[in-house]
């Protein structure tokens, strides 16, 4: 080998060393300069999500996952709440019954009275 080819085996050989130990302590002052300083990160804590005993991902917030259940949980209850509205319209819309139909139509304060007296405690003495 001639003198170039030994001072370039070295030079690749010194620097590999410096990387070395500049990437085995990353806190040094050449590593900083270098940009290839660490972040050292706490443990974290991770959730495994489950939905019918299969494993449907990982979260790290239990908080935003309690937060985006109970989204939907408000979200479903509303549907559900307007479904049920919407077939008690359609069920009163069939049963309107006409007032010449029939003789004793109760008035809206006969309907509150009786509703009271339904759901009004029964004291017996």
């Amino acid at each position: 080998m001639d003198k170039k080819n030994i001072l370039i085996v070295i030079i690749v050989f010194l620097l590999s060393c410096l990387l070395l130990v500049i990437g085995s302590n990353p806190n040094t002052l050449s590593a900083k300069i270098l940009g290839l300083e660490s972040k050292i990160e706490s443990p974290r804590q991770l959730y495994n999500v489950y939905l019918a005993g299969k494993s449907i991902g990982i979260i790290e917030s239990k908080e935003a996952l309690e937060n985006y259940i109970d989204e939907n949980r408000i979200r479903a209850v509303t549907n559900a709440v307007k479904r049920r509205i919407q077939q008690l319209e359609q069920f009163i819309c069939e049963r309107r019954v006409e007032p010449s139909m029939h003789g004793n139509v109760s008035t809206e304060d006969d309907v509150s009275e009786n509703i009271a007296e339904d759901y009004s405690p029964k004291m017996e003495l």
